[in-house]
């Protein structure tokens, strides 16, 4: 326990080839810091940290950022990797990052592999924020799971606070968020007005999260350089929001495609998209190339299953089959019980390709 950073654990590692080598069953147990309640981690110029094994934190806290751990990563060479689990059980901060908070810069990587957390707790990233600033890779390459993660702002499982040009986001192992709270995003949040390069390559499910904006994800872009590639299935199951009870999308001058299926089911929202809500302006782009299936979704004003916006010149794609069963709205004066479609302004479309039923 300590007033300041690093309850269990504080490391600054400076220099080409400085490193700090981390073993096997690393155990954090109810420590506390003002950033890292159980170990903070400053890596410069070059330098690494490495996890070999698995790595656990029980009941951390913190008073600012990274309830379990808090790590900034900068500069070219430097790395933070973990290559066994990585686990949050209870942990929390009052501002980002209830499990972790990991901030990175200036051609810097972080690569993680398997990732858990249970019943953390967070401003911003309940489970995990991840905070890029410039030129910077991220990469989640085992499952991670975040379960009962709870978040008082953005991303009850994980937040991506984007925070300058040309970073690259690979999520490649299967996701899974259970039962997560979040305002923007009740299991992922993932906005930006910058440049990034986003793949999501495998199976990602949502099941019993809430939110404000989208219950199970949030996702507002708007670069016109951003490449988005999200070619894993996407399942919401039973999530809820104000707005975009599964999935909530918001392009401005960015283009964004869905090459598999995404699946919607007893999702809901108070307002409009019921399982969907995506706006489009500036002549950004949204595809739906891979089918979508929506079963017993609702809102209580406008679009049962989707809501779709589309002004100044955008474009909203929907082919291969897409499937409405039983999806409804409530109020009268709303409308849309499948899809509700707002379409304004010169060249702006709605496609809908064959295979709506």
């Amino acid at each position: 326990i300590t007033q300041g950073s690093g309850g269990g654990f504080l490391a600054w590692i400076i220099g080409e080839n400085s490193k700090l080598v981390i073993g096997n069953d690393l155990i954090f147990d109810t420590c506390s810091g003002y950033n890292g309640g159980g170990l903070s981690a400053i890596i410069l110029n070059g330098a690494q940290l490495i996890f070999e094994g698995d790595c656990k934190f029980d009941n951390c806290s913190s008073l600012f950022s990274g309830g379990g751990i808090y790590a900034q990563c900068n500069n070219e060479g430097s790395l933070i990797q973990y290559l066994g689990e990585l686990s949050f059980d209870n942990c929390s901060s009052l501002w980002s990052g209830g499990g972790a908070s990991l901030g990175s810069g200036d051609k810097a990587s972080i690569e993680l592999n398997k990732v858990t957390c249970v019943d953390c707790k967070s401003g911003q990233g309940a489970g995990l924020n991840v905070q890029p600033s410039l030129d910077t890779h991220f990469t989640i390459s085992g499952k991670a799971s975040f379960t009962r993660c709870e978040s008082t702002g953005s991303g009850g499982g994980i937040c991506f606070n984007i925070q300058g040009e040309n970073i690259e986001i690979q999520l490649t192992g299967e996701m899974e968020f259970i039962d997560c709270i979040g305002i923007y995003g009740g299991g992922i949040s993932i906005g930006s007005i910058y440049k990034i390069i986003l793949v999501i390559s495998s199976l990602c499910t949502f099941k019993n999260c809430t939110g404000s904006q989208g219950g199970g994800m949030y996702m507002p872009l708007s670069d016109i350089e951003t490449e988005i590639q999200i070619t894993g299935l996407l399942s919401f199951d039973n999530c809820s929001s104000n707005q975009g009870g599964g999935l909530y999308l918001s392009t401005s001058g960015s283009s964004l495609s869905f090459t598999n299926a995404i699946q919607f089911k007893n999702c809901s929202s108070q307002y409009s998209g019921g399982g969907l809500w995506a706006s489009c302006s500036n002549e950004g782009t949204i595809q739906f190339i891979g089918g979508m299936n929506f079963e017993n979704c609702s809102t209580n004003q406008q679009g049962g299953a989707i809501y779709a916006r589309m002004q100044s010149g955008s474009q909203l794609t929907i082919d291969g089959q897409c499937k409405f069963t039983e999806c409804t709205t409530q109020v009268y004066g709303g409308g849309g019980g499948g899809i509700y479609a707002y379409i304004i302004g010169a060249g702006s479309k709605l496609i809908i390709g064959d295979g709506a039923i």
